[in-house]
Order: C-alpha cells, then structure tokens, then sequence
C-alpha cells in the first residue's frame, strides 16, 4: 500500500450519521466509481466538511495535507452522487475555492449507493 497515492476525503457533516463511509473505503481500495482514473489510493483520513456552508474547509484540506494527503476527494455526499435528502447547495462554490486554493489536488469520489 506504501506505493499507493495518499489522499484524505472530505465528507458533508450532515449526512456523517447515515453513512458509514464503507462503499467510498471500498470504491478508493479498488480504484473504481470516482477513482477508476487514479486507480486504488490509500485513504490516510476521512473528516468531515465542518457544516454549512463550508467555509472552513480550507482549513481541513491544510489538514489532511499536513498528515501526508497527496489529494482531496470530495465525498459522493458532498459532489451529489449519493441518495441522502441532504444535497449540498454549497458543492460548486466548495469546489470552487478549493481548486482555486490548492490548484488540482482535488478529485471527486463518486459512491455506489
């Protein structure tokens, strides 16, 4: 797994009790669904988003960059590739401010509910 790229997935704080993260783990192990293009990468963190409307999440990448992330992936709860009742409406400008903060670190991690 040492030669895996290291990313950390950003999740939506509201949704954190409904799902238990196990498909996304699963999609990431076996690089398919949103890492078919990267191929499997080793999950070093998985935190959530800190709550609407995402304002600190610039915060949690420098996180997960400083415990190793080589990059981010966005949770299907968060991009809007899920089933829960709670879409987020903030998606296009957290996606925005990351890309423009961290240039292409980013990739989006589409779930198999």
């Amino acid at each position: 797994m040492d030669s895996l790229k290291k990313i950390g997935i950003i999740r939506c704080k509201q949704t954190s009790t409904l799902c238990s993260r196990s498909i996304d783990l699963v999609a990431a192990k076996n690089g398919t669904h949103g890492f078919a293009k990267s191929g499997p990468v080793n999950v070093i963190r998985i935190i959530d988003c800190g709550g609407c409307p995402g304002d600190s999440l610039g915060g949690r990448v420098d996180e997960l960059i400083h415990c190793g992330a080589e990059g981010v992936a966005l949770a299907s709860c968060i991009s809007g590739r899920n089933e829960f009742p709670f879409p987020c409406n903030n998606f296009p400008q957290i996606q925005t401010d990351i890309q423009e903060r961290y240039g292409n670190i980013i990739s989006l991690l589409e779930c198999a509910h």
